[in-house]
């Protein structure tokens, strides 16, 4: 079979066969629709499509940055490309499209003197990250955790562990109630309580949850939902979708002892299962217990871990690809300081 790979800035030669191609894995961030919320970062898409016989069978979406501050200089030396989200692939003859996308890629980011390449998996497998020949210089492992919600509820459900499901029944007891609304000024406030709550926790920048919003509430991808006790919000999750996936991007519970964190994930899947999404992806675990943050590696990992989740190993990798003039750039942003 012959393949033909191509290069368009900005946006892919046909963004809807783009968009139906991701759909198929319900890849949302190698979308189009992921483009404008990324150009709060500057960043601008470079899309690699690969052919075969005039129809897109596969590809990849890369983010490419420089800073333009000190014209030449500071743009030779800052030359950034980050790849966010998994290759996409029909599923014909993939270990060879794979390699050809790989050799693309990494003929670009050569021919275009990128100084520093991130690989970044979002929530699917590490496999589909481009490869580089030079080893990494950061790799950061986590799991990315799902639950198929392509069953019964009752089914679903059985899989979630005790806990869980005790603090469900409490939340039920207790009168909680589950909202779909998208209010995304209501979302951000709850957002600062929850961080406020916790020690060193940083939350997202709320200009740029902000610009998903705006790029997104639209197209009917993006859904913002509450969990509320006489009138008060307690619990809030920020979702995107795209093919048969649903995602939890943003989200977060004020401290409480009536369940309504699981009862709101539990609601989560049964409002997705019934709108025909087949996957819900709670976003990164971590595959061990880290001492230095363990928060995520117990607490959140294991509140997420007791809806009975499957794992996918993924990872970031960042490459430095030109160390003088990364170190350059490095000094020149210490200075900055």
């Amino acid at each position: 079979m012959q393949y033909s790979l191509q290069v368009h800035h900005n946006h892919p030669s046909d963004m809807e066969a783009w968009n139906k191609l991701c759909a198929v894995s319900g890849n949302f961030f190698q979308s189009t629709y992921y483009d404008e919320p990324q150009k709060f970062f500057h960043q601008q898409p470079v899309y690699f499509e690969a052919y075969t016989e005039n129809q897109l069978t596969g590809g990849v979406k890369l983010y490419r940055w420089e800073s333009r501050k000190l014209g030449i200089f500071s743009s030779a030396i800052s030359k950034y490309a980050i790849q966010f989200g998994e290759i996409i692939l029909t599923g014909l003859n993939e270990n060879r499209l794979l390699q050809l996308i790989n050799e693309k890629v990494n003929s670009y980011l050569c021919s275009e003197k990128i100084v520093k390449f991130t690989a970044t998996g979002v929530y699917g497998n590490e496999s589909l990250l481009i490869k580089l020949a030079l080893n990494p210089n950061f790799v950061f492992r986590f799991n990315s955790a799902y639950v198929s919600i392509d069953d019964t509820f009752e089914n679903i459900q059985s899989g979630f562990n005790e806990n869980t499901k005790r603090n469900i029944k409490k939340a039920i007891k207790a009168g909680v109630i589950f909202k779909e609304e998208n209010d995304i000024g209501k979302f951000l406030e709850l957002e600062a309580k929850v961080y406020a709550q916790q020690q060193g926790g940083k939350p997202p920048s709320p200009d740029f949850v902000r610009r998903i919003f705006s790029s997104l509430s639209k197209t009917g991808k993006l859904q913002i939902h509450f969990a509320e006790l006489n009138n008060e919000v307690w619990s809030s999750a920020f979702c995107v979708t795209h093919g048969q996936c649903a995602y939890y991007i943003y989200g977060g519970t004020i401290r409480n002892n009536f369940g309504t964190g699981q009862f709101l994930f539990s609601e989560l899947m049964k409002y997705y299962r019934e709108r025909g999404i087949k996957k819900f992806f709670f976003g990164q675990v971590a595959p061990a217990i880290d001492e230095s943050n363990r928060k995520f590696s117990e607490g959140i990992s294991n509140f997420k871990r007791g809806f009975g989740t499957e794992e996918i190993e993924s990872s970031k990798k960042i490459y430095i690809l030109k160390p003088f003039k990364n170190k350059l750039w490095e000094i020149l942003l210490t200075m900055k300081k």
